[in-house]
């Protein structure tokens, strides 16, 4: 379980590195350098800094805002924080023990990495337990290992947890999920408390787990025997015990659910230290040979240039204020209707802020999945006093849109092209409030564009579910339609599923916080890729021609590439990608490849400069995954094209079966 430590704060936590250099009897390990590191491209290393300098936005950052337990509540959410020794994938105090916990109570400063900008390490102080930021504080791991998996809901105690860990330099994954094997042991009765020196070892309990961490630290009854982790502690206990000891090659499992992120379970399996979380992708379609999805970007100077909806309707919330108001903008249906591809199933939609919400295509008699094709019901217009909050200081609707007035209660809502699902740039006649995170670190305002979808089940605004009053006329309703709780404000990014296949998500940290001071968002996934494929033709093209012709093996091969990426792109202008890709995967490819598949350049290829030939090759790549996409999408038959000489004698085969003009 023992650590190699630097700075207090920054560990090498795994393996038992540190008991293998006490053995040893190795102290320290101490490096001094003298020369400086150059980068190999230093212009490019500088380019690369800039677009990072003007793209990122720390105070944005949910890595650096919440640190790497930033996403303890969504993994319990998805069943896949471990909880109770993995007994369980949902924790009852996620939200408690969450990074944005942390930030509004303990977190005293953002540490980081020498060099990194993005700072998500953490600094914490709870002086009630003794814990000072000279440890830091609690990352993902320890909130897991020292919270979660044991059972533990008090930040303060994991907190605790983890700086006892560093005094002793412990590996606070091997040392929690060690606890949390005795933990279960204990509740099936295989150890008892005459075994734990008295403690109550029960799942939760924080006292006992911190009085266990600090006797393993100092080898001492019951934690004497926990020291060796426990695989061997479960083997010299017997009975059962060693059923219940989550190791591979003895080492503790990490704080991540293989069963849930099974990309893991094969590195777990492989690694040569057992159950390592660094070894592989969390995620089984996280792979570095696909290309991203294809996407299109939409300013709102060109959303506004399509047709306009406007529509009034009532967004009734659970907890916050419900409002009636009069939101104009862009269909989702119009929208997307000439973008999909036939795989298409339907969108995921995302803010900034983290927020999601999923959309079907079509009409689902699900709660809370608001369709993007097809109309909404009408609605009638509901008023009374006791709910308006200008009437009455315990009301919970606004009625002040100006879109509200000489509306009666029981007035049919009107709009004369019905309710649809709606990507909103104006309410009431104004353009959204562009959102921004405030101090708590939650969003005002809802611009530039806002995802507002109509009620499924229209009805009256219904009070809060949290006001202690619920003796009114409309009180708060479980089974109504809470419309705006699924209304997704900020939007930035619209994901059409499922991903074409050969193809990633695209940058999403691009597209969060900047384009929403841009008044940007982009639609990627299930969609028509062939302005992509012509974006990046043309980008290859541009290539080509900035390339030096010493870059060729010789000096006409430069001009014979120009042309051969400009019959691509006008045979996919023309629809025809069964010729493109013949071209690209019969001629392209294998004449750019030799930096790739060989030692060295050979005879046929094109490309001297080994730097030319990666990016050709990647650009390529991509665009034979884009064009597969197209293909698979529309089957056109090839075109009798054989009155072209020079392309007969490139395609022989097929200009053999149409003759040749």
């Amino acid at each position: 379980m023992a650590n190699i430590v630097n700075e207090l704060k920054h560990f090498n936590g795994r393996s038992g590195l540190g008991a293998v250099m006490g053995n040893k009897r190795l102290r320290p390990i101490v490096v001094r350098g003298h020369d400086r590191i150059e980068p190999k491209d230093k212009e490019g290393l500088q380019a690369c800094l800039k677009w990072f300098r003007d793209h990122y936005k720390r105070d944005a950052d949910m890595l650096h805002k919440f640190g790497t337990s930033r996403n303890v509540m969504a993994m319990s959410a998805d069943s896949i924080l471990p909880t109770r020794n993995f007994l369980e994938g949902q924790f009852e105090h996620a939200k408690e023990i969450s990074g944005q916990t942390m930030a509004e109570t303990i977190l005293t400063d953002e540490g980081t990495c020498y060099a990194c900008a993005i700072a998500c390490k953490r600094d914490v102080d709870v002086p009630e337990r003794g814990v000072t930021s000279k440890y830091g504080g609690p990352e993902y791991e320890t909130i897991g290992s020292g919270g979660s998996v044991c059972g533990v809901g008090d930040l303060g105690a994991i907190a605790k947890f983890h700086q006892i860990c560093g005094e002793y330099v412990m590996d606070t994954i091997s040392v929690g999920m060690t606890i949390a094997w005795a933990m279960e042991c204990f509740e099936k009765g295989i150890l008892t408390s005459a075994d734990t020196d008295g403690l109550d070892l029960r799942f939760g309990n924080a006292e006992a787990m911190l009085t266990l961490t600090e006797r393993i630290g100092k080898r001492e009854g019951f934690g004497d025997l926990l020291a060796l982790g426990s695989e061997r502690a479960a083997r010299r206990i017997g009975n059962g015990a060693e059923e219940f000891a989550l190791t591979v090659k003895k080492q503790e499992l990490p704080m991540h659910e293989p069963r849930g992120k099974q990309g893991l379970s094969l590195a777990y399996a492989t690694a040569p230290a057992g159950a390592d979380h660094m070894r592989a992708p969390h995620d089984p379609a996280d792979d570095p040979t696909k290309v991203p999805a294809p996407y299109r970007i939409f300013t709102r100077e060109q959303l506004l240039q399509m047709p306009q909806q406007s529509q009034f309707l009532l967004m009734n919330a659970s907890k916050s204020d419900d409002f009636y108001a009069q939101y104009g903008g862009v269909t989702l249906e119009n929208l997307l209707d000439d973008l999909l591809l036939g795989s298409a199933t339907g969108t995921v939609v995302y803010a900034p802020d983290g927020f999601s919400q999923s959309h079907p295509l079509y009409p689902d008699a699900a709660a809370g999945l608001y369709h993007i094709f097809g109309d909404y019901p009408a609605a009638a217009y509901y008023y009374e006093s006791v709910a308006d909050m200008a009437k009455n200081p315990a009301g919970w609707c606004k009625y002040d849109a100006p879109s509200t007035a000489g509306r009666n209660n029981g007035d049919p809502i009107v709009n004369p092209a019905g309710l649809k699902l709606l990507l909103a740039i104006a309410r009431d006649g104004a353009h959204l409030t562009t959102g921004v995170l405030n101090k708590q670190n939650k969003l005002d305002g809802e611009g530039p564009f806002r995802v507002v979808p109509p009620q499924k089940l229209p009805g009256p605004p219904d009070q809060r579910s949290t006001a202690a009053n619920q003796s009114v006329i409309w009180p708060y309703d479980v089974n109504a339609d809470h419309n705006a709780g699924f209304s997704t404000r900020s939007t930035t990014i619209i994901k059409v599923e499922p991903l074409p296949e050969g193809t990633t998500d695209i940058n999403l940290l691009e597209a969060g916080w900047p384009y929403v001071d841009e008044a940007k968002i982009v639609v990627y996934g299930a969609i028509d890729p062939v302005p992509n494929i012509l974006e990046k033709l043309d980008a290859l093209e541009a290539t080509l021609e900035a390339a030096s012709k010493k870059d060729f093996r010789n000096r006409g091969l430069k001009e014979l590439l120009v042309r051969q990426v400009k019959t691509v792109e006008r045979f996919v202008e023309w629809g025809w990608y069964g010729l493109a890709l013949r071209i690209l995967q019969n001629e392209l490819l294998p004449e750019t490849d030799a930096c790739y598949v060989r030692p060295a350049r050979h005879s046929n290829d094109l490309i001297a400069d080994c730097d030319l030939h990666k990016q050709v090759q990647w650009a390529l790549n991509e665009i034979v995954v884009l064009v597969n996409i197209a293909k698979a999408e529309k089957v056109t038959q090839p075109p009798p094209i054989c009155h072209i000489s020079r392309l007969c004698l490139r395609h022989e085969a097929l200009c053999g079966t149409q003759g040749r003009n």
